[in-house]
């Protein structure tokens, strides 16, 4: 896009006080000093949707900082901005899916992860986030002795990496697989499970020494 003006922060009067989060820096467009703002032809549509995608990615950094310092309502807030300005972010999404995760709303958190995932299916972070979180849920629900629904949730975990190479898989994926395989009796289906996370884990000495005795 050509050079067609410069950004400047702006003051959205109350932004702090009417939403209860932090100031942010309110960015928007107004052309260099000599120019018309017309010298390059942008349309009003098009300086808009520049302005709100600089709005959006100010407050997405923003609300990563709160995350950060496990401010969660106050990064929802912000985020939820982030995704009202320029909803077509995946990575709006996915820092919503880990605020909503981290403040317990499971539900949330899957349908932002998918939200995410419907604008970039390939973005290895997200998928990686995505399988985390239903390996976590389905820890849970083997916990609660919910075998069916947790051997559920670890399939479509595996599917998910089905499609990341190996480096990023999280071990807890095949072990808890192990657990369920022998909740069943099936020993090979275990044994199987436990080589994956073992080859997973080659460079943790500890975890190594755990896999191996189970």
């Amino acid at each position: 896009m050509g050079d067609f003006g410069e950004w400047h922060v702006g003051d959205p009067i109350g932004f702090g006080n009417d939403t209860g989060a932090p100031e942010v820096p309110y960015m928007s467009y107004r052309p260099r000093e000599g120019e018309d703002g017309d010298s390059n032809n942008l349309t009003p549509e098009e300086i808009e949707d520049n302005r709100k995608r600089w709005v959006s990615k100010t407050l997405l950094d923003e609300a990563s900082r709160l995350y950060d310092e496990e401010r969660y309502p106050e990064a929802l807030t912000l985020i939820n901005l982030a995704i009202e300005n320029y909803p077509a972010r995946a990575t709006n999404w996915n820092l919503k899916a880990l605020i909503a995760e981290r403040m317990g709303q499971f539900d949330e958190a899957l349908s932002c992860y998918d939200e995410a995932l419907k604008r970039r299916p390939s973005d290895k972070t997200v998928n990686c986030n995505k399988a985390v979180f239903l390996t976590d849920r389905a820890w849970e629900q083997f916990e609660s002795h919910n075998i069916h629904e947790a051997s559920n949730l670890v399939g479509q975990a595996l599917k998910i990496y089905s499609k990341i190479d190996n480096y990023d898989i999280s071990d807890s994926v095949f072990d808890l697989k192990a657990e369920i395989a022998l909740v069943n009796e099936d020993y090979v289906e275990a044994f199987d499970c436990y080589k994956h996370a073992l080859e997973i884990v080659k460079d943790d000495d500890e975890l190594m020494d755990e896999y191996k005795r189970k």
